[in-house]
């Protein structure tokens, strides 16, 4: 999954469609892979994830990710779904040189 909008803690909100792969996916499995960057600055990340509707979020979830984002979901007229992801495991590099050595956390650990 490439977020297109994301807020950063902990865990990593993101969104989506509450129909879309990407939801179905993590309802299947509980997992997913976020890539985050451009192509010479990248951060990977596997994660346990959750899905969960815009409307049945918390509030201090829905309100961090507008207060990060500057936009609301909720008032959108699209089924939009919270990606709740927790990091098992990060992936950093710059370059062809970093790829050794890229593993940032490991078993939810930061190393």
């Amino acid at each position: 999954m490439v977020p297109l909008s994301l807020s950063w803690g902990r865990i990593v909100h993101s969104l989506g469609y509450a129909r879309s792969a990407t939801a179905k996916i993590i309802a299947a499995t509980g997992r997913d892979r976020l890539a985050v960057g451009s192509t010479r600055d990248v951060l990977f990340i596997h994660a346990s994830e959750i899905a969960v509707p815009c409307d049945e979020a918390d509030e201090s979830t829905c309100t961090t990710f507008v207060s990060r984002t500057g936009w609301n979901p909720i008032k959108e007229d699209r089924r939009w779904i919270f990606i709740v992801a927790t990091p098992i495991e990060i992936l950093v590099w710059q370059n062809v040189a970093e790829i050794t050595g890229r593993t940032a956390m490991r078993a939810g650990e930061l190393l």
